[in-house]
């Protein structure tokens, strides 16, 4: 129908348009980083079932995603975490680490 059809377009175009403002907070927040780790190896770990087979590489920068923190023997240098179901409780066990984003 054309009701749907014209609630679809604005759902589209909300997303759009939340989409270039994700897009702006993103490029604002990740700038000073920047080439900050040329010519080093970076490892971006996520949580699959194949992270248990990991063997840290050395020296290289070392990003963990969402809850990756709780394998405890990853180096890592920096945490990125989108999971709302990261409690308080959890944060208390989080290793030290460069920095939090």
């Amino acid at each position: 129908s054309v009701k749907r059809i014209m609630g679809k377009m604005r759902e589209m175009e909300y997303l759009i348009a939340e989409q270039n403002e994700v897009a702006s907070a993103h490029t604002k927040a990740f700038e000073k980083y920047r080439n900050a780790f040329r010519d080093r190896d970076v490892v971006i770990l996520g949580n699959g079932p194949t992270l248990k087979y990991y063997k840290p590489i050395p020296n290289a920068v070392h990003i963990g995603l969402n809850r990756a923190f709780m394998k405890k023997s990853l180096p890592l240098d920096f945490l990125f975490s989108i999971d709302g179901n990261l409690n308080e409780e959890l944060f208390l066990h989080l290793p030290k680490m460069t920095e939090y984003l």
